[in-house]
């Protein structure tokens, strides 16, 4: 999968730029500017989808961009989750702590399995998917705040939404994590 051992590229540029609005992001969330935070949402939410274009269109598939990408994508997250987290969006505790030890479970799983196997972890379906969910989450987040709505049941709706699909995607990595160790 990996075409380029070039460590500069467009691709990893938008990785490297989304890695650095991450916490721009949370001081914005923190700060109550919800215009600008919107704004930032928007260009990370962009860079995100730009960066695969690039590397796939233009053949930019890097090992640095490999781990980059995915690395910005939890950076971005857990920043936002976590000043969720203190009340900025009225998100249950349970729903950030279960994000963070998805992700944390994710990375070391796949720390392993590479270990292990020498084989790489590439994002499923279904971990792509959990991406576009979290990001639509976060962004109704802040749109909310933004224009004064009251967080109802439609907002937590979603959000139980959003959990069932990032339970399946957790479930979905740790298959394929045990099925790949017993390939070993």
């Amino acid at each position: 999968m990996v075409r380029s051992r070039r460590l500069i590229t467009v691709s990893n540029l938008l990785s490297g730029v989304r890695l650095l609005l991450a916490p721009v992001f949370a001081w914005f969330l923190f700060s109550g500017a919800w215009m600008a935070a919107v704004w930032v949402f928007c260009a990370a939410s962009l860079s995100d989808f730009l960066d695969g274009y690039f590397a796939r269109r233009f053949r930019e598939q890097t090992v640095a961009g490999q781990y980059l990408d995915p690395l910005a994508d939890k950076a971005f997250l857990l920043a936002a989750l976590g000043a969720f987290g203190f009340g900025i969006v009225p998100v249950p505790q349970w729903f950030v702590w279960f994000v963070f030890v998805r992700e944390l479970i994710i990375v070391a799983g796949s720390c392993v399995v590479v270990a292990v196997t020498g084989r790489a972890v590439y994002p499923s379906l279904w971990g792509k998917l959990t991406t576009v969910v979290y990001l639509a989450l976060i962004g109704l987040g802040v749109i909310y705040r933004l224009l004064g709505f009251s967080f109802g049941r439609g907002f937590f709706f979603f959000l139980y939404g959003v959990f069932g699909v990032a339970l399946i995607s957790l479930l979905d990595y740790l298959i394929f994590g045990v099925r790949a160790l017993r390939k070993r």
